[in-house]
């Protein structure tokens, strides 16, 4: 059955892979890039935004959230038949097949990337596999297992983490996963913290069914790829992925023992500065977090440069419009005076002794918060307020 079957299906998804613009295309991406240039730069409720370089374009978004053809539906058929046929279907696995299968999962339609991840858990859970088919195909489908954990969608991220949990589950030991780590825990690790719950409460899960409860081992002993690929992803066009990369950054500052981190440190300082002007709030806050807990924890670690930064960082948060990022600017000026004592202390003093008066003339209208008034509910460090 599968040799009569399979021919009409791969063909059916090589055939579908593209799909002429029609005119009906081009007139909703006209309206979608209308509708984003009408949008009001005072909408942003702060100034002096980074800028993301790979935000997509009108077309992308079009082409990446439409419908397309026939393609799902190819797919949601090559699932199928792999599941039924089980062992049997071994002899089908050639590099052409993973190769259209691994083109989807690439597609730039988000519906066609998330069924494509459907499909490899249909590979994976096949009884039976010989060695041989396990050597050729698990490493590139390690790497698009990853690249699904880390794609803008949720519905991608969710679908990529069924498979992932699949995949490493199936696997009979610890030792048996670690080949597959370097790739897969990173991503894995941040959406813990990721916005959309489906995602965090199912890689939460999942997580502790993998790692056996050494998480924090797992992460120290992989410290290079989880940090670099926490960077990565704090340059990520969509503004939930780069809050969840500023989480995982404090939550390392908070797990991870000093002296594994501390040589990480100053490019992990490097990368939350430039999160203190992110376009989203919550990204700001999760930043000035990880800060915070960076010098907490290793505070000697970090270069000359990076002590003195901070301070002028935090206080461009402490002007900002949302009250919990002015919080946590403030509760961690005071965090790093306590760390750092005499080498940050007058330099946070002089700000706050000339702004905080300013909270009795401004004008109760004032719709962006732009003095100090909310350091009021800050319990600062006893050694600040003793300086005041």
């Amino acid at each position: 059955m599968c040799r009569e079957v399979l021919p009409y299906i791969t063909g059916g998804i090589e055939g579908n892979l593209e799909r002429d613009s029609g005119e009906v295309d081009t007139q909703l991406t006209q309206k979608l890039s209308q509708s984003s240039s009408s949008s009001s730069p005072e909408n942003s409720h702060t100034e002096d935004r980074t800028e993301r370089t790979g935000s997509p374009t009108a077309a992308e978004v079009f082409h990446d959230s439409a419908g397309w053809r026939h393609l799902e539906t190819y797919m949601m058929a090559l699932q199928h038949v792999v599941e039924k046929c089980g062992i049997a279907f071994e002899p089908h696995l050639t590099s052409d097949l993973f190769q259209l299968v691994f083109t989807c999962v690439s597609h730039t339609n988000r519906f066609v990337r998330e069924t494509g991840h459907r499909v490899i858990p249909a590979f994976i859970s096949i009884p039976g596999l010989s060695t041989a088919s396990v050597s050729a195909f698990w490493p590139d489908i390690t790497r698009n297992l990853a690249k699904g954990l880390s794609d803008n969608w949720s519905q991608v991220r969710m679908s990529s983490s069924v498979a992932t949990r699949v995949f490493l589950t199936q696997l009979p030991s610890l030792e048996a996963r670690e080949p597959y780590f370097p790739s897969l825990l990173p991503p894995l690790c941040l959406n813990r913290h990721y916005v959309a719950e489906g995602v965090r409460l199912y890689c939460q899960e999942t997580w502790k069914l993998v790692t056996e409860m050494k998480g924090v081992q797992l992460v120290e002993k992989y410290i290079a790829q989880v940090v670099e690929f926490y960077i990565s992803q704090t340059e990520a066009a969509n503004h939930a992925v780069r809050e969840a990369a500023c989480a995982c950054i404090a939550e390392l500052g908070t797990k991870v023992t000093p002296g594994v981190l501390g040589p990480h440190i100053p490019d992990l300082v490097k990368v939350l500065l430039q999160c203190f002007r992110d376009d989203s709030w919550l990204g700001q806050r999760c930043s000035v977090s990880g800060m915070w807990e960076l010098h907490v924890v290793v505070p000697r670690r970090v270069s000359t440069d990076s002590v003195s930064a901070p301070p002028l960082s935090f206080f461009s948060s402490l002007e900002d419009s949302m009250p919990s990022v002015r919080q946590g600017a403030a509760s961690s000026l005071s965090t790093l005076v306590s760390v750092y004592g005499s080498e940050v202390e007058e330099k946070v003093m002089s700000v706050l002794r000339e702004r905080i008066p300013l909270a009795a003339t401004q004008p109760l209208t004032d719709s962006r918060y732009k003095v100090l008034y909310s350091t009021f509910s800050i319990t600062f460090t006893r050694n600040v307020w003793n300086t005041l």
